[in-house]
C-alpha cells in the first residue's frame, strides 16, 4: 500500500529543489555572465516575486479550489522544471535569466501550497505533523541544489541545475501517480 505522506513530502523535496538552483551556480554565473554578487540576489528575488504573483493568482482565481490539487501540482512542477532547464541551457545573461527565474517562481506557487493542500486532504487527522514534515522538506529541498553541486564535483553549473529540473519532473510523476484523496473528493470525510 502506498504511503501518501511519504510520497507528498518526497515530491516536495524534489519539486522545491528548483527554488535556489541558480544560487548553487552563483560563482560560475558571476564569472560567465560578468555579473556582480548583488545580481545573483536579483535572480533570487525574481523567483520570490514569481512565487508571490503565482500564489496571489491562485488565491484570486480560486484555481486551487476548482481543479484537483494533484493535477495543478503536476503541471506546475513540469512547467517549473522546463523553465529551470531553459535557464541552464539558454539563458545568456541577466535579462533572459531573470525572466526564466521569475517563471520558475511562478510555477513553484503550484508546488509548495498545493503540496500543503494534498497533505491535509490525505491525512486530515494528522495534518499538523504531516505539515511539519512538508515544511521540513521545503527547507531541505531549497538547499538540495547546493548538495547536488557539491556531489557533482567538477560538473558544470548547468548540470546541477538540470539535475534539479530532473528531480522536479520526478516530483510531478510521483504526485500524478498518487492523485487526490478520492474519499475527500466524494465527500467521505466529514460526513455525519
Amino acid at each position: 500500500m502506498r504511503n501518501p505522506v511519504f510520497i507528498i513530502v518526497l515530491a516536495q523535496l524534489f519539486g522545491t529543489s528548483l527554488w535556489f538552483s541558480a544560487n548553487s551556480a552563483a560563482d560560475d554565473l558571476i564569472r560567465s555572465w560578468s555579473i556582480s554578487p548583488a545580481e545573483i540576489g536579483t535572480l533570487t528575488n525574481a523567483v520570490q516575486l514569481g512565487f508571490i504573483i503565482g500564489t496571489l493568482t491562485f488565491a484570486l482565481t480560486g484555481l486551487a479550489d476548482r481543479f484537483a490539487a494533484s493535477r495543478i501540482f503536476t503541471i506546475c512542477a513540469l512547467l517549473g522544471a522546463l523553465c529551470n532547464a531553459a535557464f541552464a541551457l539558454f539563458a545568456e545573461g541577466m535579462s533572459s535569466g531573470m525572466t526564466l527565474r521569475f517563471m520558475v517562481g511562478l510555477w513553484l506557487a503550484g508546488v509548495y501550497p498545493l503540496g500543503m493542500k494534498l497533505i491535509v486532504s490525505w491525512v486530515p487527522e494528522r495534518a499538523g505533523a504531516a505539515l511539519a514534515w512538508l515544511v521540513g522538506m521545503l527547507t531541505l529541498g531549497t538547499a538540495l541544489p547546493h548538495g547536488i553541486r557539491l556531489a557533482g564535483g567538477g560538473a558544470s553549473w548547468q548540470t546541477s541545475i538540470l539535475v534539479s529540473s530532473g528531480l522536479a519532473l520526478l516530483a510531478a510523476v510521483l504526485i500524478f501517480r498518487l492523485g487526490d484523496n478520492s474519499t475527500l473528493m466524494t465527500g467521505g470525510i466529514g460526513k455525519s
